[in-house]
């Protein structure tokens, strides 16, 4: 999906969460980095 749709499609959907009061439904965008991602890493490691 194209990024500018993707994130127009997210803001839409955290609009709907956010009005229902519903944190159990909140998340974050992965992206593609998420996809390549071949092992655990910590966030030490990271930074």
């Amino acid at each position: 999906m194209m990024a500018l749709l993707q994130s127009s499609l997210f803001n839409q959907a955290i609009a709907r969460i956010e009005r229902a009061q519903r944190d159990d439904y909140y998340s974050f965008l992965a992206g593609q980095v998420a996809g390549t991602m071949s092992r655990e890493t910590t966030i030490r490691e990271i930074m």
